[in-house]
């Protein structure tokens, strides 16, 4: 017990003695208040078929646990070029929504612009630029097949693994438009327990790929026709095992959206290297008419059109 206690202490010495001698200097970085309390404010006017929503959420910039929370405002609302306007309801989820069913008293006809106008509790008032919805472009067709593509595994060896790809048609989207594409997952599994029969059959429906954006530049194509868009690719597991349903949501957005996505998609694929795009601001096109420094994301409208 004794020759421990000693080998103890000597380890204890060592570590003080090393952290004396190191030169560590504290390093004061001035953040600015913008970052600290900052408002995160971001959604948009979506028009389905004849029906349209807007859908909003307010919340805190994430702190250094990448933790963000939801902020309650005094009142938010959404306006379009007409005059018309509707507040929007905090929901649940944390969401400030609308809903519109008919144009009588809020036009939401392709071609008009919306904003919003909120208001916070501290009383700062922030307004988004005008967002012109335009119609987005029908799907053609979809289409997959099954491929082979390179993976690193466990440990950390390349092997080949099946992956299923799936491939979108569709004509150009008017002026200088952008396509956006949300993939939502349906599977279907039956509940199990070891060493017991099959039990109740269960339902699993989920938007894919969380982390990023899919997002599409045509610009640079001379065909009116988009052909084979890949707009999402899974390799195969059990997610296909007893039952998948897949949806595609095209959006045609304009180009401040497509440059934020862009932005953000960026941000979320950091892995610290050389070789990431520089950091910086992300864009906004909303304005705080208390303090114009302060930049707090992005409002936009779109139509969605859905395939599955």
């Amino acid at each position: 017990m004794q020759r421990i206690i000693k080998r103890l202490t000597y380890y204890l010495f060592a570590l003080l003695v090393v952290g004396q001698t190191a030169c560590l200097d504290t390093i004061e970085i001035d953040v600015p208040t913008i970052f600290k309390n900052g408002l995160v404010i971001q959604g948009g006017l979506i028009r389905h078929s004849d029906k349209a929503r807007v859908i909003v959420q307010f919340r805190s910039v994430s702190d250094e646990k990448s933790q963000s929370n939801v902020i309650r405002v005094q009142n938010a609302y959404v306006h379009n070029d007409l005059g018309q306007s509707k507040e929007l309801i905090l929901d649940v989820d944390g969401f400030y929504k609308t809903m519109f069913e008919d144009s009588i008293n809020f036009n939401y006809s392709f071609g008009r612009s919306f904003y919003v106008k909120v208001t916070t509790y501290n009383g700062d008032q922030f307004i988004s630029e005008p967002e012109i919805l335009s119609n987005s472009p029908a799907i053609e067709s979809l289409s997959w097949k099954q491929v082979k593509k390179s993976i690193v595994n466990n440990l950390n060896q390349v092997e080949l693994a099946d992956f299923v790809e799936i491939y979108l048609t569709t004509p150009k989207p008017e002026g200088l438009n952008y396509l956006k594409f949300d993939v939502i997952n349906a599977y279907q599994y039956t509940d199990q327990l070891e060493g017991f029969p099959p039990g109740k059959l269960c339902y699993v429906t989920q938007r894919a790929d969380t982390r990023n954006v899919l997002l599409y530049d045509h610009t640079s194509l001379a065909e009116p026709v988009i052909k084979d868009i890949p707009v999402y690719d899974h390799r195969i597991d059990y997610l296909f095992s007893e039952g998948y349903y897949g949806t595609i949501v095209l959006q045609s957005i304009g180009k401040k959206a497509y440059d934020y996505y862009t932005q953000i998609n960026e941000l979320n694929n950091r892995e610290g290297s050389i070789y990431d795009a520089p950091a910086g601001r992300v864009i906004s096109n909303i304005k705080n008419m208390t303090h114009p420094d302060k930049m707090p994301r992005l409002f936009y409208a779109v139509s969605q059109i859905q395939q599955e």
